[in-house]
């Protein structure tokens, strides 16, 4: 890399100009399925430190401001659901 420094360039650009042209491939059914993979592992994060921020001594005014997150998570949730379920 430090020896050619263009190579490495032009390596970065062939690979961003593949994702992209996998994205316009992919049409926007494909950008669909990867945002909703990115929510799935964003909310497997979060379960798994869920306990660093949600605990018996926690401040009260944050632990009411997380439940007022994880409902308008959940009610988007529900929304969605709706409207892919016949």
């Amino acid at each position: 890399m430090l020896e050619n420094p263009f190579l490495f360039i032009k390596v970065q650009n062939e690979r961003i100009q593949s994702e992209q042209a996998k994205e316009i491939h992919d049409g926007p059914e494909g950008k669909w399925f990867k945002d909703i993979k990115m929510v799935y592992a964003v909310l497997g994060r979060l379960l798994k430190t869920v306990s660093h921020v949600h605990y018996p001594k926690s401040d009260p005014f944050k632990k009411q401001t997380l439940k007022a997150w994880v409902n308008k998570v959940e009610n988007q949730a529900a929304k969605l659901k709706k409207e892919i379920e016949p």
